[in-house]
Parts: structure tokens; C-alpha cells; sequence
């Protein structure tokens, strides 16, 4: 009897427990409720992308609003349009998670977002400058938003701006040195052709040799184009021929036609208008009522005044300035100069890398000699330019070139002055083939019981002074002027 009393007694605190929590109609009680962690509240946004020219203004398959404010909202809440896909503006609709302490009233201020998988920079400010290689990289860079709205109850009208801001470079030659700042975020190279460019709004640009500064904002537009122009008749590349100071090359030599008073500049680098020993009459009279052309002039001759048709050196003085040297005005072009003693000096010597930069040559099996332009990369299809070099003999030049591959090269900005010799007063040209062309320099030396001394270029020795007793092919120049906007 005892072990049963004990086994009771066990048990009774166990049954008066379970009868404790029954009520006194016996049904179970009612579960205490958790706290709510929001409430939840139906939104709707009518949307509008604004935005610069040539990006995507309609609205993407995907797209969805993030609705965003940490004081108030549990989560940003996800919106999404049933039909948004190619249109300007869409309806977006779903639900904000408020949290319990918290009333959505019309002082409440909401941001938004528009976001699509890896589009629109994941709904980021996108802080850092990239190239694009086209535009039709840009939605991986935009950052679609609206910030600070206020709330309404029965929906609300929101504009997306784009902050990133996308720039076109249309700049047709070599030696644009642009910057991109923003922040922390850099980026310097040598433009030149089409490129694109992915940059935060704010982002700086500055172009040193051109003269330019602008700065980018998201909040006017959002896709800028930079372009830029060089003369007509001139290489596409820059070469530096002092001191923050750079010019253009012609496309040719220099030529004119004594029939009717003509010039142009030759069509190729490699050409000459005179073949080897061929004879030319006193002042080219027996070429007068012909359509033929020549290439050698007299020092100065084909300035304004001159006499280019004369190849005789005691029909023509050129006029000088108060130091002696080469005044007046291209007669080709008052824009058209040619290159000084110190000018060339500096092309040849001075500038970075100039011994890498000129060399010999032979064109299309002419001799001659190569300048490089300042930002030389060497072009894809042909051989890289050796700048020096030590040879004997023409045959082992290293730099040649073909017509086809020339084109490579003189795309690019190469200038070739071909070695094609000199004109000897009235009888004939001379020295054709030979090492060895003299171009004109505008730079005087001194008076000489034998005439006027005059530095001129040769294609071998670089530069020398020489008497004026013979006519010699002309390559003119124009200085860089900034002609450059951006719109």
C-alpha cells in the first residue's frame, strides 16, 4: 500500500498543473500574439526615365523600383510593372513594409531606385571613370533614381535622372592629352579616333595641348560629345617643334603649276613632279600651256610676291624680316609656314624620344627619311619604325615600307620627306635617288660673297647650311590651333 500512496502523490502536482490552465468552461485560452515587426501598406508609382541622347529612355523587361528610407521603412520595398518593357512611362506597384512605430504621412520623404539584374550598376552611384567600347555598354554604368519624394497615399509621379554621365571623344588626329578626374578616380591617356567614356556626374575633363576644360553633370544631360578638328591638307598627328608648342604636317610636298599660277600639296608622301635628269627651261617656259607640275622652289619662292615658276636663283630675292630671316605670307595659304633651324633642331633632337622618332627610310622603294609623331604607338601590320640604325648600304635600311603598308603607317601620322635632289639653276635635276633632298627652312645664317647663306634640312645629314644656288622641295606646316567643343 505504500508504494501506490507514494505513486500518487507522484503524480497529483502534474494533474493540478494540466487542470490550471484550462478556464472554467474548460476550453483552451487564446495564444499570446507575437509583436509585428511592420505593417504593411500598398504603393504605386507612375515612372518616367529622363535622360541624355543615345541612351535607352524606355523602360527594360526586368525593371523594378526600390523604394528606400532606414527610418521608417523594415526594408526597401520592390515594385514591379506588369508591362513595362519599351515603354517611356510604366506603372510600378507592391508594398511598403512600415515599421510599427512609424506612420507614412505626406511629410514622410522616400529615394528610389530603378534597377534590372546587372543593369543600371546594380542601383549604385557608379563612382569610378571606364571606357566603354560603345555606347551600347551603358546601361551596365547608369544609376536610374529619384530621390527625396514625398509620400501619398494614393500613388505618386516620379522623374529618374541618370547621374553617370557618358562622353563620345570624336577627336581625328594623335596627340589630344586628356584627363579625366573625379575624386579619387583618374584617367590620362592620348586621345585620339571615336572612344567612350562611362563617368560619374562632376567628372572634370581637361585636354593640356588643346586648351580645354569642362566639367560633366548628370543634371543638365547625361551624354556629351567632345569633338575637335584639324586643318584641311594635313596629317592626322602632332608633333612638337618647341615648348608647348605643336604643328601639323602637310599631307605632301609642296607643288605648282606655272601653266595657270596653280598649287596644291601632293597627294602622296612619296611623290615627285620631276623625274630624274629631266631637263627644266629657264622659268619653265617650255612647260608653259602644259599641265605639269613642279615641286622645287627657290629659297622663299613660294611665298606671296615670289616668282615659283623662276629656277634661276639671281630672278627672285626673298624678302626678310629685320633679322634676315624669311618674312611674308604662304601664297598657298596665309595658315602655311615652314619649320625654322631651332624648330627642326628641337623636332630632330630635343623633343622626348626624338633619336627614336626620325630615321631613314625608303617608300614604295624611295629613300627618304621618317618623322614620328609625338604619341607614336607603332600600327598593327607593319614592322616596328627602328629609330637608329647603322648601315652601309640602302639595300640594309630596316625601315620599308609598301604603298599598302605605308598607308598603315601615314594613317597614323608619319611623315615622310622623300630624298629626291635638288634643282640646278636652269639645266636639271639632279641627284634623285641619292641619299640626300634638301627642304627649306625659313632661317637665314648670313650674307656670303657667293650670296645668302640659309639653313635648310637634308634628308641624311638632318640639317646644314647651304648657299642658295639651287631650288629644292618645300613640306609646310600648321600650328595647332584649339579648335574643340563639346555639346
Amino acid at each position: 500500500m505504500m508504494k501506490k500512496y507514494f505513486s500518487i502523490l507522484f503524480f497529483l502536482p502534474l494533474l493540478l498543473a494540466v487542470s490550471c490552465h484550462k478556464s472554467d468552461d474548460g476550453k483552451e485560452p487564446e495564444p499570446v500574439p507575437e509583436p509585428k515587426e511592420y505593417e504593411t501598406e500598398p504603393f504605386t508609382v507612375k515612372a518616367v526615365k529622363i535622360g541624355g541622347e543615345d541612351l535607352n529612355l524606355t523602360f527594360l523587361a526586368g525593371d523594378v523600383i526600390e523604394i528606400s528610407n532606414p527610418q521608417i521603412l523594415f526594408e526597401p520595398a520592390v515594385l514591379v510593372s506588369e508591362n513595362c518593357a519599351g515603354q517611356k512611362e510604366a506603372v510600378f506597384s507592391g508594398e511598403l513594409k512600415v515599421k510599427p512605430d512609424a506612420v507614412l504621412t505626406s511629410d514622410t520623404r522616400l529615394s528610389a531606385v530603378l534597377k534590372n539584374g546587372e543593369n543600371y550598376n546594380g542601383g549604385k552611384p557608379f563612382s569610378d571613370v571606364v571606357e566603354l567600347s560603345s555606347l551600347s555598354d551603358a546601361d551596365r554604368y547608369c544609376y536610374w533614381s529619384c530621390g527625396d519624394f514625398a509620400y501619398n497615399q494614393g500613388g505618386v509621379n516620379l522623374s529618374f535622372e541618370q547621374s553617370t554621365v557618358f562622353v563620345e571623344f570624336n577627336i581625328p588626329f594623335v596627340g589630344a592629352k586628356a584627363s579625366l578626374k573625379y575624386g579619387m578616380a583618374y584617367f590620362s591617356d592620348v586621345i585620339s579616333g571615336n572612344r567612350f567614356f562611362a563617368v560619374p556626374s562632376g567628372t572634370s575633363l581637361e585636354i593640356s595641348n588643346l586648351d580645354f576644360k569642362c566639367d560633366f553633370s548628370g543634371k543638365e544631360k547625361s551624354f556629351y560629345k567632345i569633338t575637335a578638328s584639324m586643318p584641311e591638307g594635313c596629317l592626322p598627328a602632332l608633333f612638337s617643334i618647341g615648348e608647348d608648342r605643336q604643328v601639323f604636317f602637310s599631307k605632301g610636298n609642296l607643288q605648282y603649276r606655272p601653266m595657270d599660277g596653280a598649287w596644291r600639296l601632293a597627294e602622296n608622301q612619296y611623290e615627285s613632279c620631276l623625274e630624274y635628269m629631266q631637263e627644266v627651261g629657264d622659268d619653265y617656259s617650255d612647260w608653259m600651256g602644259e599641265d605639269k607640275w613642279t615641286d622645287y622652289f627657290l629659297w622663299g619662292a613660294w611665298i606671296e610676291g615670289g616668282k615659283p615658276y623662276s629656277t634661276n636663283r639671281l630672278d627672285y630675292v626673298a624678302p626678310v624680316d629685320g633679322n634676315g630671316n624669311l618674312d611674308g605670307v604662304c601664297a598657298f595659304g596665309s595658315q602655311w609656314t615652314v619649320l625654322s633651324y631651332d624648330e627642326f633642331v628641337y623636332l630632330l633632337e630635343k623633343r622626348p624620344d626624338a633619336s627614336k622618332k626620325n630615321g631613314g627610310a625608303l617608300v614604295n622603294g624611295l629613300l627618304g627619311r621618317i618623322f614620328l609623331p609625338d604619341d607614336w604607338i607603332d600600327p598593327e601590320g607593319v614592322k616596328p619604325f627602328v629609330g637608329e640604325f647603322d648601315v652601309k648600304y640602302e639595300k640594309d635600311i630596316p625601315n620599308r615600307y609598301s604603298i599598302e603598308e605605308w598607308k598603315i603607317m601615314e594613317s597614323s601620322g608619319a611623315v615622310f620627306l622623300p630624298s629626291i635632289g635638288e634643282l640646278f639653276g636652269t639645266f636639271c635635276l639632279g641627284g634623285s635617288g641619292s641619299s640626300n633632298s634638301v627642304y627649306s627652312t625659313s632661317t637665314y645664317v648670313a650674307d656670303t660673297e657667293r650670296g645668302r647663306k640659309i639653313y635648310f634640312l637634308t634628308t641624311s645629314n638632318l640639317y646644314a647650311e647651304y648657299d642658295v644656288d639651287f631650288a629644292y622641295p618645300v613640306r609646310l606646316i600648321q600650328n595647332l590651333e584649339p579648335n574643340i567643343k563639346a555639346e
